[in-house]
């Protein structure tokens, strides 16, 4: 943890989505693990505006993708984006 102070991300990829669809989806999964769907929506809510304020502040460094659509399409846009960002 000491060596990561002060150190930034050149890359932050926010899967942004409604909390109600996300904790629908994470429900569906079925795996039993509840520790984020147990926050309730009102915290969940206040989390997403969280995030949503850092891709504001840091626009040079966050890419904010559209976490409602079909998977596929969501893994299709991070893989570009990522690829946009390599050498």
């Amino acid at each position: 943890h000491q060596l990561m102070i002060g150190r930034e991300p050149d890359l932050t990829i926010l899967v942004d989505m409604d909390p109600a669809t996300g904790l629908e989806r994470a429900l569906g999964r079925g795996t039993g693990e509840a520790r984020f769907e147990a926050f309730g929506q009102e915290l969940q809510q206040q989390i997403r505006a969280d995030f949503l304020a850092m891709a504001q502040e840091f626009p040079d460094r966050f890419v904010t993708v559209d976490g409602g659509r079909a998977i596929e399409k969501v893994a299709a846009d991070i893989q570009a984006i990522v690829a946009r960002h390599l050498p």
